[in-house]
Order: C-alpha cells, then structure tokens, then sequence
C-alpha cells in the first residue's frame, strides 16, 4: 500500500483461510479475512471499523463498514464510509460507494465508483425536485 495507508487497526476477529462462512457478519474495530464469506458483512460505525480482505479473501455479497482495505475480491456493493484502500490484486465486481479512495496501479472495480458526496448531492437534489412537482411556485387565486 501507499505511505497514505490507514495505521494498522486493531484487529478482533481473523477468518483463516481455509475457512467459508455462510451467512451475514457483523463486527467492531477491525476484521481481518483470509479465507471466504458468502453474506453480507457490517462493521459498526461507532467502533471505525475496519475490514482488511487479503489477497487469498473473497466476499460474495454486500459490505458496509467505515474503513475497507483490499487485495482480494469482492462481488457485491461496497459502502464505506471512511477510506477504501485497493491494493494491486484488488477485485471489486459491484458499486463502490466510498468518502476516499486509493488504488494501486491493477487494482480493478467493475462497476460505478460514487463518491459519498455526490450520492447525498444527488438524493437532495430529487428532493428538491419532487417539492417542485408537488407545490407550485406561483399559486393562483381563482
């Protein structure tokens, strides 16, 4: 990774390699994955987070977390809301939704990359919108 990287987080909980989990996970502070999960994986915001998938690790469903770092795959959507960290070997097949992003030269994502802002720019702005549809600017007394 970079000199930018994220400090080591601390890490509770390690899924080994020749391990499979099937079914949703969640967790706090840091989770370090080698080995395989078919679910969807949550870490609690208040605790920042921290999900480190190696380059032997592989989700198949969604992730929400405050922190990602990846060099393994991913297919499912990713929503973090701190930093996502993509190492060479990193693979995403799904969105990424994330507030800053770092990948290294061959790390792939194969579908949108949207900024945190801009999402939230885009629901106010169909709000706004829908308010305009449904109430007049100029209402006319008859």
């Amino acid at each position: 990774m970079s000199k930018s990287a994220l400090t080591a987080p601390k890490i509770n909980t390690i899924i080994s390699q020749n391990t499979v989990v099937k079914g949703d996970l969640s967790f706090s502070d840091g989770l370090y994955l080698e080995g395989k999960v078919i679910g969807n994986i949550v870490g609690n915001k208040e605790n920042n987070a921290t999900l480190t998938i190696s380059r032997e690790g592989k989700v198949k469903g969604n992730i929400k977390t405050t922190n990602l770092i990846l060099d393994g795959m991913i297919m499912g959507d990713v929503h973090a809301s701190g930093t996502v960290q993509l190492a060479a070997k990193a693979r995403i097949i799904g969105s990424v939704y994330y507030k800053l992003l770092e990948m290294e030269v061959g790390a792939e994502v194969n579908g949108p990359l949207i900024h945190e802002q801009q999402s939230s720019e885009m629901l106010n702005t169909k709000k706004t919108d829908n308010a305009l549809i449904k109430e007049p600017l100029i209402k006319i007394k008859t």
